[in-house]
């Protein structure tokens, strides 16, 4: 998950980290939750787009999509409320 409170540092690092192994497609997911915590609307959107269907490893049953509502429902329990997450829950079905 990205860093609530450096978001900045949290997509410099998730930059980083997807350069060197973009295969991981959870630091995709932590990307762009980090794009988002920043206003980089369409970047988040983008990566969500691109992870929200991959199955998982560890359990091929599932997606990622679980993993972002999952997110998003944890950041709405610790009280962090980002407008643009009820837009992407719209704009990708979640």
């Amino acid at each position: 998950m990205a860093h609530i409170r450096r978001p900045r540092l949290a997509v410099q690092y998730g930059e980083e980290a997807v350069k060197l192994d973009s295969s991981q497609t959870w630091l995709k997911v932590n990307l762009g939750h980090g794009y988002l915590f920043v206003g980089r609307y369409d970047d988040a959107k983008a990566l969500y787009l691109a992870t929200k269907d991959v199955r998982k490893q560890s359990d091929p049953k599932t997606t990622f999509v679980e993993d972002i509502k999952d997110d998003f429902a944890l950041f709405r329990k610790l009280g962090i409320a980002i407008p643009d997450m009820g837009r992407i829950e719209r704009e990708l079905g979640l």
